[in-house]
Formats: C-alpha cells, structure tokens, sequence
C-alpha cells in the first residue's frame, strides 16, 4: 500500500501553481449591495465582473477595500477585481483604497 504523501504527490505531479504577478490593473464592477437589488439593472456591474473573473478562474471572495476581491492574472497581467459593498455614489471609496501602486 502506498503512503499517503505519495497519493498526495502523485494526484498533484504537475499542478504547480505559478505565483501571480503583481497587481496592475483594477477592475471594478459597480453595483448596489444586499437583497434588494440583486438581479436589477443597478447590478449590471456586478454581473460583468463576475463573468470576467470565472472566465479567468477568479474567485471574488476575500473582504478587503471596503468590497469584496479577488487576485488573478489577465495576459500576463496582474489584476485585482472588485465589487464594492458600498452603494454606487460611495463606490469611489472601495476603489481609490485600492489601486495598485504605481512602481
């Protein structure tokens, strides 16, 4: 019987993750939080971003900047996305807490 390491290294041979690059794009998608909006227009953003996201294997669902985000790569660049969780005449606070530096 083979150990379990071994399991291990043989079900993950070859799927090393590379490291992300550093962020340098931002994309935002804007849109209202909670229930009451959920499936409007006002969302549209919302729905844009998380279709960008899937099709990148992008999960948006760590609490940071005043949102919710994710870390993903987009050709070769680094990008950070994010739906704010404050309504859309706030959103600028979400987004300006985070921009990428610039180098």
């Amino acid at each position: 019987m083979t150990d379990l390491n071994e399991l291990f290294r043989r079900i993950f041979a070859g799927k090393k993750e590379e490291p992300l690059p550093p962020v340098e794009w931002l994309i935002v998608g804007l849109g209202n939080p909670g229930d009451k909006y959920r499936g409007t227009r006002h969302n549209a953003g919302y729905v844009a971003i998380d279709a960008i996201a899937e099709k990148a294997g992008v999960k948006i669902d760590r609490a940071a900047h005043k949102g919710l985000t994710g870390r993903g790569a987009l050709g070769g660049h680094g990008v950070l996305f994010l739906k704010p969780e404050t309504y859309m005449n706030l959103s600028g606070e979400a987004a300006t807490r985070s921009r990428p530096k610039r180098s």
